[in-house]
C-alpha cells in the first residue's frame, strides 16, 4: 500500500506517494546512472507513465509493501523508499531506495531517509530485522547502509545479470532492532 503516514527525518520529510509523482521515476527510471545497481528489469527496459500507474494502482492494495516518496528540503522531490516482503508473523521486512535525483547524491538524504525509516519499522511497526540486497559494486551505497548499522550477512553469487552479459553479484545486510537502538544511544 502506499504509505499513509508521513515521517520526519533531519534532511528529509518522506510522505505518501501520488499519482503527481510519478513522471518524476519515468524520467530517473530511464537513467542508466540511475538505474545501474537496481536489481528489476528497469535496467533493460525503463518504464512508461502508463507502466508506473499500473504499479501505483496494484501496490495501493498490497498489505506486504509501504512506500514514500523521499522530499528533500523545499519539498522537492528527490525519489522514493519502501519497505516490501513486510511479514508481521517474523517481524521482518526488506527496504529499498531509489534517489533519482542525481544533484541530491552524496549529500546524506539517503543516510537520512534510512535512519528516518529504519526508526518507524522498529518503533511504530515492532519490526525485529530489516534486510537489503545491494549491487557489490554500489559503494555509495553500502556506505550509507553501513552508516546506518546494517551489517554484511552474505553474498549472492552472479545473481545480477549486467548490461554486457556478465553477472554481478549482490550483497544482504541487515539489522537489528536492538542494534539499532544500541547505535542511536551511542
Amino acid at each position: 500500500m502506499i504509505a499513509d503516514v508521513i515521517l520526519e527525518g533531519d534532511k528529509v520529510r518522506l510522505r505518501p506517494l501520488t499519482r503527481e509523482d510519478l513522471p518524476h521515476f519515468v524520467r530517473w527510471l530511464s537513467d542508466p546512472e540511475v538505474t545501474q545497481y537496481l536489481a528489476s528489469p528497469i535496467r533493460f527496459r525503463p518504464p512508461s507513465l502508463g507502466d508506473e500507474e499500473e504499479w501505483f494502482s496494484e501496490s495501493a492494495g498490497r498489505l506486504d509493501l509501504q512506500v514514500w516518496a523521499i522530499e528533500a528540503e523545499h519539498k522537492t522531490l528527490i525519489g522514493d523508499v519502501g519497505l516490501t516482503k513486510l511479514d508481521l508473523s517474523d517481524n521482518s521486512v526488506e527496504i529499498g531506495i531509489l534517489i533519482g535525483d542525481k544533484t541530491a547524491w552524496d549529500r546524506g538524504y539517503g543516510t537520512d531517509t534510512i535512519r528516518t525509516l529504519l526508526r518507524h519499522a522498529f518503533q511504530n511497526l515492532h519490526i525485529h530485522r530489516v534486510q537489503l540486497r545491494v549491487a557489490e559494486e554500489n559503494r555509495r551505497g553500502i556506505r550509507c547502509y553501513e552508516k546506518c548499522g546494517f551489517v554484511l550477512e552474505g553474498i549472492l553469487r552472479q545473481d545480477r545479470q549486467l548490461a554486457d552479459d556478465r553477472y554481478g553479484n549482490s550483497l544482504i545486510m541487515s539489522v537489528l532492532r536492538p542494534e539499532f537502538a544500541q547505535q542511536r544511544q551511542s
